[in-house]
């Protein structure tokens, strides 16, 4: 059987499943409501992004290696894009539906890996924890810190 008609068979399959599932009732609703839900899982991704620049205001070497790391996870998360949904393979209605879903579990990954910096993943006493913010350390506690470590503690 044709691989291409096995694909479109799936994708088929997997939209009707999710309007069933979903309070959408037509396919437009269903890519409104997924496209902005991506929009407001970007959002979360600014502000724990901001708030991790507000942390970290004092570090600019930080903030620089910040910048240049979340640039290229916005490459990383494209070229993943581009291998999920094949340029040369014709998803047709369906397309953004499947797009704006990927991108939201993408988004959702690395919210998840930046809030060490915003929230907290390290303890006291635990050397690699690098440039984390530690566990129920307050955002005062954690800026005094950075604040002596960039002063005094960096060559």
């Amino acid at each position: 059987m044709n691989n291409n008609f096995t694909k479109k068979k799936l994708i088929t399959l997997i939209l009707i499943l999710i309007c069933f599932i979903s309070n959408a009732q037509t396919q437009f609703e269903l890519e409104q409501k997924t496209c902005n839900d991506y929009g407001l899982i970007d959002s979360e991704l600014n502000k724990v992004y901001k708030r991790i620049i507000s942390l970290h205001s004092v570090d600019s070497v930080f903030i620089k290696k910040l910048k240049y790391t979340q640039n290229n996870w916005i490459k990383l998360r494209d070229s993943d894009l581009s291998l999920y949904m094949l340029d040369d393979y014709n998803y047709g209605t369906v397309y953004r539906i499947c797009k704006c879903q990927f991108l939201i579990e993408l988004t959702k990954q690395r919210i998840e890996f930046l809030k060490k910096w915003s929230e907290g993943y390290s303890v006291d006493g635990w050397i690699c924890g690098g440039t984390t913010k530690k566990i129920g350390q307050t955002d005062e506690e954690f800026k005094k810190q950075l604040k002596f470590d960039v002063e005094y503690e960096r060559e």
